[in-house]
């Protein structure tokens, strides 16, 4: 079988190309922000273990030691995250960039003139 030549007419990408990619730019920082942050919540676990292990076994009001109380703690937040990044990247802001001045119309336009 063999495939076909590749097409030579112009394949300049559409102006909803460009939207999509800006908004998976967006998507793509609003979630590596939210994973650095979980990261550093997890991180501050982590040297908290190691350094102190002791401390990590008091008993707190709740009734389970600190350690428990943190790594449930993780568990929620990720799950909590996730529901922020869903909520965030489908917030209208989000998925709809701005006009830029290039875009706009002009003022005479706006006015119902040519």
């Amino acid at each position: 079988m063999s495939q076909p030549a590749p097409s030579t007419t112009n394949t300049a990408a559409s102006p909803d190309a460009f939207r999509l990619d800006a908004v998976s730019a967006r998507q793509t920082r609003l979630g590596l922000a939210l994973f650095a942050g979980y990261c550093l919540f997890y991180g501050i676990f982590m040297l908290w273990a190691s350094f102190a292990p002791d401390s990590l076994a008091w008993e707190t009001p709740l009734g389970p030691n600190l350690a428990i109380c943190y790594g449930i703690g993780l568990i929620v937040g990720a799950i909590v995250i996730a529901f922020l990044y869903m909520f965030l990247s489908r917030n209208r802001k989000m998925t709809e960039p701005s006009l830029s001045a290039a875009q706009s119309p002009s003022p005479r336009a706006r006015d119902g003139q040519p």
